[in-house]
């Protein structure tokens, strides 16, 4: 009897670790996500929208002033469920000697940030800091990565 409580006390084991991996397995995607879709071009103008699978992404303006790039952005979500935006986690702003803008507060502003759901839209403003006070040449990028979605990048004048 006790090799028969053994067997059972084996096979019950194995279910418990087999069983929470076979339920983490890939589902379908959610209603309208296209898996790892990328966006139609790898550069976007200033006031254009791009499609990072299935999430909306328009950069409306933006300004560079005393060392502060501000960008007034749109992220629309077009995926069958919520999508959670953060302007320091989706979006960074890089100049044209490569260096990277420390994402900062947009004091007395809405910002692009916070949960949507879908077909919500957000519009906001987001913002970075810069080391030098004369850096041109800005390039703002979306970073979907969170979804399995691409990047899109817009290009400033």
């Amino acid at each position: 009897m006790s090799s028969y409580r053994h067997w059972l006390l084996v096979v019950l084991l194995l279910s418990l670790a087999i069983f929470p991996l076979a339920a983490c397995g890939g589902g379908p995607a959610p209603e309208g996500a296209q898996p790892g879709a990328a966006p139609a071009k790898a550069e976007y103008k200033v006031g254009e929208t791009a499609d990072v699978g299935g999430i909306l992404v328009t950069v409306h303006s933006a300004k560079f002033e005393s060392g502060i790039l501000t960008a007034d952005i749109t992220v629309e979500n077009q995926l069958g469920s919520e999508i959670t935006v953060s302007s320091s986690t989706n979006f960074l702003a890089v100049d044209n000697a490569g260096q990277e803008g420390f994402s900062v507060s947009c004091l007395g502003a809405g910002t692009v940030g916070g949960v949507l759901l879908k077909g919500e839209k957000l519009r906001g403003l987001v913002c970075w800091l810069f080391s030098n006070p004369q850096a041109t040449g800005f390039k703002i990028t979306y970073d979907g990565k969170l979804y399995g979605k691409g990047k899109a990048t817009f290009v400033t004048e």
